[in-house]
């Protein structure tokens, strides 16, 4: 068993490029502290590659692990996979490793020991409406792509599964996703098929980011839903009882909704908030993350029996800060 960060910088990537904020390498290394405060017997790896690699060792990243692979997308397949689809490198790594082992994202920071997860097939973060998602009918395929009846109807049945951490116990029902993902992502240009999307963006009713959600979380659910009907003792979870909508989180139990969701007791996800290093030094938002940062961070170093090889790292991010 094994953890593992998963990261290619992409010129094309969400919000910041190839930019890679000082909130995201305190978050970044506060992920691992926390790993290793849990698990100080499972080892955690970056995999990356050699352009990656170096950025991260200029910024003493690679210091964190006890291993960086930076050649492990040495055969990923560039040319057949269209920008729209940034988050295809996670999901080459997931199609390479086998169970099991987990991926969580590196702004992701997990309040989970390995125990939480070792007797599933697999574990998600949580569940997200899908009406801000793509659908199969209004994506590209690709040349002699179709979708099944059993997924139309998997699509139907079920909600979005967040990926920002994926734990897979079972390699058939890991291969059952990915085999598929790369079927539609090979070759497609990623269009989408909404004349109106604009209007929507307009009125914060759809991402905008639809067709890499549509196919990387999805159809990780669906494939997932169809698998279980021919396995019917497939044991699988997501860890936090609420899903994620435009307008904030909405509780699976009491249909109760906040705008803002920390995750404090299972997790904190930095996500979107990573952009607002941009903003002025006054901005609230700016404000309130510095703070949380640093108050919560020392708390969860302090936790940790060997901190010191890490507090000077800290201390270097910190100070990064305005």
């Amino acid at each position: 068993m094994k953890v593992y960060h998963v990261f290619v910088f992409q010129e094309h990537r969400p919000g910041c490029g190839l930019d890679f904020t000082p909130f995201e390498q305190i978050v970044t290394l506060l992920s691992v502290v926390r790993h290793k405060t849990l698990n100080p017997t499972i080892p955690i790896h970056l995999l990356t590659d050699l352009r990656s690699y170096e950025i991260f060792k200029s910024m003493g990243i690679d210091k964190l692990y006890d291993k960086v692979e930076y050649d492990f997308f040495n055969d990923y397949p560039s040319d057949r996979i269209s920008n729209i689809f940034w988050a295809s490198p996670k999901i080459w790594a997931t199609k390479k490793l086998k169970a099991p082992f987990m991926i969580i994202d590196m702004d992701l920071i997990l309040h989970k020991k390995y125990s939480y997860f070792h007797d599933y097939d697999f574990v998600g973060l949580h569940r997200e409406s899908p009406t801000h998602y793509a659908t199969p009918y209004n994506i590209s395929i690709p040349n002699n792509f179709k979708w099944t009846f059993d997924e139309i109807q998997s699509f139907s049945k079920t909600f979005p599964i967040n990926g920002c951490l994926t734990y897979w116990g079972n390699n058939d029902l890991k291969n059952s996703f990915v085999n598929r993902y790369f079927e539609l992502v090979f070759d497609n240009p990623g269009e989408l098929y909404i004349s109106n999307f604009d209007e929507m963006r307009k009125f914060d009713y759809i991402n905008q980011y639809p067709v890499q959600l549509f196919a990387e979380q999805w159809l990780m659910a669906a494939k997932i839903n169809e698998y279980k009907k021919t396995h019917p003792d497939l044991k699988w979870k997501c860890m936090l009882d609420i899903v994620y909508t435009m307008g904030g989180f909405i509780s699976e139990k009491t249909e109760t909704s906040k705008t803002e969701f920390y995750m404090d007791e299972a997790a904190y996800h930095l996500w979107g908030s990573k952009n607002y290093y941009y903003l002025e030094s006054t901005d609230p938002k700016y404000i309130s993350t510095k703070n949380m940062l640093i108050n919560d961070g020392m708390y969860l170093l302090n936790q940790y029996n060997k901190k010191h090889l890490y507090i000077d790292l800290y201390y270097e991010y910190i100070n990064k800060l305005h």
